[in-house]
């Protein structure tokens, strides 16, 4: 007899490759990939492995993930740099969504997040103009402002 318990997550296989639209006209799979922890300690730095690390983000697009969340300040600037060394050329339908708008300082702590919200006129255009449009329209590049409620 089985005494393990059932844990029903309610997701199942058929949900896994349920669609909706971002923007109403970018048809996207429920189920993606946050890339945060492929960064060093902190969320600061590349990380100690990175072969490992783009390994893992290439394994994710072949079982089907079709969204890399990412962010600036995931390294900073590390993050996205290993996504585009792992899966460029970029795989069709495959975007990369990367979150502005938050500066970090230092590596996280318990105590301390490391990061602070600039969500400023200033701010913003110049994280969006880092790679050139060219290159974010090739790689289906979502931008997302961070810092909602519960993050500073």
């Amino acid at each position: 007899m089985d005494h393990s318990p059932h844990l029903d997550f309610g997701l199942h296989t058929n949900e896994i490759n349920d669609t909706f639209l971002i923007g109403g006209d970018l048809p996207m799979r429920r189920m993606g990939f946050g890339a945060m922890r492929l960064t060093g300690p902190g969320v600061w730095g590349p990380p100690e492995d990175e072969p490992n690390a783009c390994a893992v983000l290439r394994r994710a697009v072949e079982l089907g993930v079709q969204f890399v969340d990412t962010a600036d300040v995931y390294g900073p600037g590390d993050n996205e740099r290993l996504i585009r060394e792992a899966l460029h050329p970029y795989a069709p339908g495959l975007v990369i969504g990367t979150k502005g708008g938050l500066v970090r300082s230092g590596p996280a702590t318990r105590a301390n997040r490391g990061t602070s919200m600039n969500g400023t006129e200033a701010h913003i255009p110049r994280r969006v103009g880092a790679q050139p449009a060219r290159e974010r329209a090739r790689s289906g590049r979502l931008v997302q402002l961070g810092g909602g409620p519960g993050e500073s």
